[in-house]
């Protein structure tokens, strides 16, 4: 199957630029062993969609004529509705912190800030990129007792 009737069967609208733009680049290259991944949203017989991971490498003889042309999709539906999942959650968490009163910081395992609410300017008058910039400035404007 052609890459152009793959596109226009099978990739969405919203993805149809991502998959021409790429298989452009791979009509055009000189390089004798291009290849390319990209992600497209795909459109099913029964009207749904899935996600995928599309990678395709073409092979030119020294003429710069395309011999062969390989291609793998790869379901990724599942972790792209849990990225989606994760960013809303991420999403809700952040505004309630950004307007609680109280000063808010979320820390990574390893001791560095995630997260510093807008709060913490009212309290200690650094803004939370000081706090994400230096993650020893809590430590050195605390009061030693």
């Amino acid at each position: 199957m052609s890459g152009q009737r793959f596109a226009q069967e099978f990739v969405s609208p919203e993805e149809g630029a991502i998959v021409g733009k790429a298989t452009q680049q791979a009509i055009e290259t000189t390089d004798p062993n291009f290849q390319v991944q990209i992600e497209a949203r795909i459109l099913r017989k029964n009207g749904g969609v899935r996600w995928v991971t599309v990678w395709f490498r073409i092979e030119k003889d020294a003429q710069d004529r395309t011999i062969k042309r390989h291609g793998v999709n790869q379901d990724i539906t599942e972790r792209k509705q849990a990225e989606e999942t994760l960013q809303k959650s991420e999403e809700n968490f952040r505004a309630i912190a950004d307007f609680t009163y109280g000063w808010e910081t979320w820390l990574s395992p390893e001791g560095k800030f995630l997260y510093v609410s807008p709060a913490c300017e009212r309290v200690s008058e650094y803004s939370p990129g000081a706090f994400l910039e230096n993650p020893h400035l809590f430590a050195e404007i605390a009061h030693p007792d």
